[in-house]
């Protein structure tokens, strides 16, 4: 991405319909850095994000920079923030089956792959059902089960049925378009399904487990008797 002017023009390489042309400015914040970070330099640094819309496709993006007075910013220094692609890291307590699986699907997004990402999201899911047991049946049947077996609750199964439907759209030849957004959408739903089917559910079952536990072993509370409320 480069400066063209002041009066909203910026050249861009758009991630959704993959062009490079021209995007108009919609808003652009400058905030000095915080002498904290940077306290050994002479200048100070300043941080430059600007929201703009691609002219060709009419999708949103937003790019930031860091720079100094004297820095004219280049295309090297322009970091695409949104959108944005997936962090590219799991949990270890995540199969690594399936984490290898999460990991394909991110480099087909980085390659711009979209389609492909959007394909390879959708067989995560279907290989955590596998990991459950769940092997019976379509995708769509295989999350049915897993929710009718307590496995996975309304909000994952929504989740999972969202980016089931993208899956869809990219595997089958429909003329459907799967673009960045779509791709990344994706890749955000299958990284949340995954961190709480083994991530975060765990440590919440557990404690609802041990929850149980001690309002099953509490005392039951007993009204005081008469001997002991009766005053001399």
């Amino acid at each position: 991405m480069s400066d063209q002017s002041d009066q909203g023009k910026v050249t861009i390489m758009c991630t959704t319909c993959d062009t490079r042309g021209t995007a108009t400015v919609l808003a652009r914040i400058k905030e000095e850095s915080s002498e904290l970070y940077f306290a050994d330099l002479d200048d100070h640094i300043w941080f430059v994000t600007t929201f703009v819309v691609c002219d060709a496709c009419g999708r949103s993006a937003v790019f930031s920079y860091a720079t100094d007075q004297y820095q004219i910013p280049t295309d090297d220094h322009w970091n695409l923030t949104r959108p944005r692609p997936p962090s590219g890291y799991l949990s270890e307590l995540i199969p690594e089956k399936l984490k290898a699986e999460y990991y394909e699907a991110a480099k087909c997004f980085n390659a711009k792959a979209f389609r492909a990402a959007v394909v390879m999201a959708g067989r995560v899911i279907e290989g955590a059902c596998v990991d459950h047991g769940v092997t019976k049946g379509m995708l769509g049947q295989m999350l049915d089960t897993m929710r009718d077996l307590n496995l996975i609750d309304e909000a994952q199964y929504d989740v999972a049925q969202d980016l089931r439907g993208l899956r869809n759209r990219g595997a089958h030849f429909l003329g459907a378009h799967v673009g960045c957004w779509a791709a990344q959408n994706a890749m955000f739903m299958c990284e949340a399904f995954l961190d709480y089917t083994y991530v975060t559910k765990l440590p919440y079952e557990e404690s609802k487990r041990l929850r149980q536990i001690d309002e099953l072993q509490a005392p039951e509370a007993t009204a005081p008797s008469a001997d002991a409320t009766e005053t001399k």
